[in-house]
């Protein structure tokens, strides 16, 4: 995981979880915001959904829950049935060996109290439409490709203040982000190199997922 101690990046508390803020003049609004780090290599997806879930409804509950409730949806098994923190949900997926898909994430959400989140449709073409209208009290969930064909999450918490064409990322492996909506759209994670992830490449969809609360 990086340490984000570069690049205009400041940081407030330790662990996983803290605040984390970018300079304005570094691509930034200047301000302070909540952030979860995953803390397994593939556990972007129940950390994205911990995000959403204490960002919309102020509920702070650990990554492990959350992993639970994502690996109760890929055994097509209920919540309400199961607790999340049991054998069972714990022990069905590693995180460290293999992510999730984007509609158990939906499931997670709405097994959360969050009955809005849903998954746009893959025939979308104004995303820039559906990610203006998240906020930090609304915020989605973003999916793109890295050059090495892997996928990976951030939560998506609407347009910088004062920049439309600019959205807040928060990303669970490399903190407080932004996203360009010139074309194309391509995500370049401040401290990650060379590494950009392909959200929308000439049009056409490119694994992208995006899911919504609004």
């Amino acid at each position: 995981m990086v340490t984000p101690t570069d690049y205009g990046h400041k940081v407030s508390g330790t662990g996983v979880a803290r605040y984390e803020k970018v300079a304005t003049g570094d691509g930034g609004d200047g301000k302070w915001h909540w952030i979860d780090r995953q803390n397994l290599d593939n556990a972007c997806g129940p950390t994205c959904v911990r995000m959403v879930v204490k960002l919309a409804r102020g509920e702070n509950i650990g990554q492990a829950y959350f992993g639970g409730l994502v690996a109760l949806s890929e055994q097509s098994l209920s919540a309400a049935d199961t607790s999340p923190l049991s054998a069972t949900a714990q022990g069905a997926h590693d995180f460290d060996a293999a992510g999730t898909l984007s509609a158990h994430l939906v499931k997670a959400l709405q097994d959360s109290k969050i009955a809005s989140a849903r998954k746009l449709a893959a025939t979308t073409t104004d995303w820039t439409t559906h990610w203006g209208k998240c906020s930090e009290k609304n915020p989605g969930i973003l999916s793109f490709k890295w050059p090495s064909g892997s996928a990976h999450f951030v939560v998506i918490a609407g347009p910088i203040s004062g920049n439309a064409n600019r959205y807040l990322i928060l990303d669970p492996w490399y903190g407080v982000q932004h996203l360009e909506s010139a074309a194309p759209i391509t995500y370049k994670p401040r401290r990650a190199g060379a590494v950009t992830g392909q959200v929308l490449a000439t049009g056409a969809l490119q694994k992208m997922a995006a899911i919504v609360t609004y």
